[in-house]
């Protein structure tokens, strides 16, 4: 729970904000980055896992 706190509430990860990036250039990462906060765990990985970098 902190980490997710703290994810949200400091400066973005460079992972993240790259992705955010790709979101806006493809509705396939956006939908992986926006879908998954109906459930946590996902929402989680999506935003402090960088392997959506690589899709």
């Amino acid at each position: 729970m902190t980490e997710w706190r703290n994810g949200m509430t400091g400066p973005l990860s460079d992972s993240f904000s790259e992705t955010l990036g790709r979101a806006t250039r493809s509705q396939a990462v956006a939908d992986e980055v926006v879908g998954p906060f109906l459930d946590p765990i996902k929402a989680h990985r999506v935003f402090f896992a960088s392997s959506l970098l690589e899709a």
